[in-house]
């Protein structure tokens, strides 16, 4: 659990909870003698069902918290807050300590760097056969699979967002293309039209 990135505390807590736990086993109308349990947790638990959810979901909590953490750090370099302590004990009082070395937080870039990179291609992952095409459109950066259930071509719909924001903000539309990258593979693969 704690590998996981379960709070020490909360393992402590559990731990002491199943330390030296024993069952007994019912077979044949019998009752065994009691024997102690060292892997897992005794038959039918009333933490069994806890455990799960904490195994799937603090870990995911805690990922969420240190991203925030970390935009949030990054807003404290760039702008000077006046009242920095309030905001810093407000953060305390839910959780969110701005602490972290520069490590845990370069850490923290490159765990979202690799779930953004994930995310791009399961967009990927279900396009028609004119990708096979265009596969030059993006300089052999990703595998590409076709997958027949799905019609869903991103360069198209790239195409068409960039169209589209270029007839609304015409003088600024390179400005906006900088500030708004849908992701940076895609925009940056894909062909320049300016």
């Amino acid at each position: 659990m704690s590998q996981m990135g379960i709070p020490a505390k909360l393992v402590r807590i559990i731990r002491a909870y199943t330390y030296e736990s024993k069952s007994k086993v019912s077979f044949g109308g019998e009752v065994s003698n009691e024997f102690p349990v060292t892997i897992g947790l005794r038959k039918e638990d009333a933490l069994s069902p806890a455990l799960f959810n904490i195994a799937h979901g603090i870990p995911w909590a805690i990922f969420c918290m240190r991203l925030i953490k970390n935009l949030i750090i990054e807003k404290l370099k760039y702008k000077k807050q006046e009242n920095n302590t309030h905001l810093c004990k407000k953060l305390d009082s839910i959780g969110i300590k701005l602490d972290e070395t520069q490590d845990q937080v370069d850490e923290i870039k490159e765990k979202l760097e690799d779930v953004n990179n994930k995310l791009d291609k399961m967009f990927l992952r279900g396009q028609d056969k004119d990708i096979k095409n265009k596969k030059n459109l993006y300089n052999g950066t990703y595998e590409i699979t076709i997958d027949s259930r799905r019609k869903r071509n991103p360069i198209d719909l790239i195409n068409r967002l960039k169209e589209k924001i270029q007839e609304i903000h015409e003088d600024s539309y390179d400005d906006i293309i900088e500030e708004y990258k849908f992701s940076n593979k895609y925009i940056n693969s894909c062909p320049s039209d300016r």
